[in-house]
């Protein structure tokens, strides 16, 4: 019980210094910030495309996201309080036709367009309360300073920055002390710079914010591992300050299950062989961590605002879990699915093919991991998969039995979400594939226990 209350005091904690963050955004003028994103649409480069390292294939310069976010925080202010709570955002989610662009995922963008053209009209806007919005946190704080081009390269060389120093600090630290721990964080920061889809990911500013918490709390985990009688990844406070940092920026983008599978890893990495209570321990404080800022923005809404529309949150989660699917397919691939000859309809008809459809979109876009290839991210992701199985197997017969466990648990984390967020995982695949990073992330942690205690010699 102590554990978990160091857990929550971490988490209510950082809740705080978020609300404080909070009511200063919240004081922020949108004309001002609209001044500094004007020149993105006046140029028409919210519209631009970019090259991946590997192959032809261009995708948007910036993402729908970055684009919703930048809208919130052009809304005109109703009240400090009320916006700090959550933001304004137009009734109208798609561009007149007329402003439509070819590629689905750019409709936010060109939306964007409109609301910052001086001439427009004011646009109907309701309240948007689903979610704790750091990233619109950030974007108030930091686009008056540096406008929309400059917070996308800030937040991009921030992360990789982070990712790239944990993997060269511990690196040179794990053969400088032949620290299998310290070789084993340096694998997590590099796994994460070459297969996390940062060519991608990393550009789009409202990912790389919420990516740097994981990332940021890596370090963490590494800097302070776990002391006798704390859990095996780490001290409470700081696993329920993790889930905490990461709840804030989640936008159900795969920050939640791949920041416990990274939790799971870190008690595989821990100097002693990790046990199902401290493994368990680790997940529970990261998990309450990241659940009571929700828990809390809920009951302080209900408390403070009439107008909170907490039947329509749920039911907008509900409707990630089991709800259908086939309205929000893109109308190009609902055709081209047709011109092959499956009925999307089918989907919602029977639910139960979701899974093996969702399957196929996860490998659709396996070029997120495979910087531009979708060749390469598939061999990435296959390759890192068998050598999972095999190096835990081989760990098992060595005596290793707990910590290939411990990293095979880490990989059923994500594949529970999946299977959770069935309908969200099939719609959103392009960015959901990001969390089977865990894959080669948990084969390279099996490498580096090998060289760590193992259960029978463990120190007690």
């Amino acid at each position: 019980m102590a554990t978990l209350l160091r857990a929550a005091a971490a988490s209510l904690a950082l809740c705080l210094v978020f609300a404080l963050l909070s009511l200063a955004a919240a004081s922020r003028d949108p004309g001002r910030i609209a001044e500094r994103l004007r020149p993105l649409a006046e140029a028409g480069r919210l519209f631009d495309t970019m090259g991946l390292p590997l192959g032809a294939r261009r995708v948007a310069a910036w993402e729908g996201n970055d684009c919703l976010v930048f809208a919130m925080l052009v809304q005109p202010r109703e009240g400090l309080w009320r916006d700090a709570y959550s933001p304004l955002l137009p009734v109208r989610t798609a561009p007149r036709p007329e402003n439509a662009p070819a590629e689905l995922v750019q409709s936010r963008c060109a939306l964007l367009a409109e609301l910052l053209d001086p001439a427009a009209a004011p646009e109907p806007a309701l309240r948007y309360h689903r979610y704790l919005h750091g990233q619109r946190v950030v974007g108030a704080l930091l686009v008056p300073a540096l406008g929309g081009d400059g917070l996308r390269a800030a937040a991009t060389l921030a992360l990789a920055g982070t990712l790239g120093g944990l993997a060269i600090v511990a690196g040179i630290s794990a053969l400088r002390r032949r620290c299998a721990r310290d070789a084993g964080f340096a694998w997590l920061g590099l796994g994460l710079l070459l297969f996390w889809g940062l060519p991608i990911y990393g550009r789009y500013w409202s990912h790389a914010t919420s990516d740097l918490v994981i990332a940021g709390a890596l370090w963490l985990l590494w800097l302070r591992p776990a002391h006798p009688g704390e859990p095996d990844a780490g001290p409470a406070w700081l696993l329920g300050g993790f889930g905490c940092g990461v709840a804030l920026f989640e936008f159900l983008t795969g920050g939640l299950p791949l920041g416990a599978a990274l939790v799971v890893l870190a008690a595989a990495l821990a100097a002693r062989a990790p046990t199902a209570r401290g493994v368990l321990a680790s997940l529970a404080c990261f998990g309450l961590g990241a659940v009571l800022p929700f828990a809390l923005k809920v009951a302080l809404g209900l408390l403070g605002f009439a107008d909170l529309d907490g039947a329509g949150d749920g039911g907008q989660l509900l409707h990630r879990l089991i709800g259908p699917v086939v309205p929000e397919l893109s109308p190009r691939e609902v055709a081209m699915l047709g011109a092959l000859g499956f009925d999307v309809r089918l989907l919602d008809d029977w639910p139960v093919l979701r899974l093996p459809y969702a399957a196929f979109r996860l490998g659709y876009f396996g070029f997120v991991g495979g910087s531009g290839s979708t060749v390469l991210g598939l061999l990435v992701l296959g390759g890192a998969a068998a050598a999972t199985v095999l190096l835990g197997l081989r760990a098992i017969r060595r005596g290793g039995a707990a910590r290939a466990l411990t990293a095979w648990l880490a990989c059923g984390v994500v594949a529970a979400w999946y299977l959770l967020f069935l309908s969200h995982t099939l719609l959103h695949a392009a960015w959901m594939v990001r969390c089977l990073v865990v894959l080669p992330l948990a084969a390279g942690v099996l490498v580096a226990a090998r060289n760590l205690p193992r259960a029978a010699s463990a120190p007690q």
